[in-house]
Order: C-alpha cells, then structure tokens, then sequence
C-alpha cells in the first residue's frame, strides 16, 4: 500500500487505487519510465532504477489528507516533506465530477515521487512547471505521462 486515504471524501478511493496501479512495476507509465535515462534535477539514475524506485512500497503509506488554505492558491496539493500530502480542498471542490481523476491522479503519483526522494529543481523557481521539468524531472514526468493512461 502507497497511500492511506484520510480524507472523508469517497472519490479518492478510486483515485488512490488508480495511483497504485500506475506506480506498480509493471504498468504502462512505468514501462515509460524505465526507458528513459537521460532525467536531470540530481536524479543520478538510469530509468530502470527510477522505475523500481517508484514501484516500492514504503515503511509507512503516504498520507493523504484535505486542507483549506488561508489565502487564494492554485495548487493542487503539497507533499510536507515527511509522510503526508495535503490536497486543497477548494480546490477539489471547483472541479467538475468528470475531472476528479484527471487531476487527482497525476497529484497523488507527483507527490509520491517527491516521497520517495525526486525533486524538480532548486532554487526559487523550483516549484514552477515547465517544459524543460514535465521531460527531465521524475515528478512532473510521472505526472504529466500518467493523464495518457487514465
């Protein structure tokens, strides 16, 4: 298990199983993942390595918790540097049912990998999505290439 859903919301379930899928050895993103050695960002790793990385479980699941930010935000969520991710629940609640997935999915694999030690960069522009970060950077590479597969 990679995830523990704390959250009171039905619909991650689903997405947290959809997750899981996708990070396992064996699926379509990871096979992606495993042919791909020229990543950046201190990932030191040929893709295969990545990819077996990604695949392992954890001691403790990551968890996944709802949090109302105190000012306006678009982010999607956060992963606390420790063992918890936290989704924006206004957020979450602008979406339509038909986009829950597309969107939780790729959060959920994209914090998973920060859990399991990939970053995008440092720096202040560290947290910034580019084109350069979604094809060199294993979080935002995963998270990007997971939407095909949904």
């Amino acid at each position: 298990m990679k995830f523990e859903n704390r959250t009171n919301d039905h619909r991650f379930y689903n997405a947290i199983s959809e997750a899981e899928s996708l990070l396992s050895i064996n699926s379509p993103l990871m096979e992606l993942v495993e042919d791909k050695n020229d990543w950046k960002y201190n990932t030191n790793m040929f893709g295969v390595q990545v990819a077996f990385t990604l695949s392992q479980d954890s001691i403790k699941p990551l968890s996944v918790n709802l949090y109302t930010p105190d000012r306006k935000t678009s982010a999607i969520g956060y992963y606390d540097g420790a063992v918890s991710m936290f989704f924006n629940k206004k957020v979450l609640d602008s979406l339509r049912e038909d986009d829950f997935m597309e969107v939780v999915v790729p959060n959920l694999i994209h914090e998973w990998a920060h859990y399991k030690g990939f970053n995008h960069g440092t720096g202040i522009f560290r947290n910034y999505k580019t084109k350069r970060k979604c094809n060199y950077s294993v979080p935002y590479y995963i998270s990007e290439n997971a939407k095909k597969f949904l």
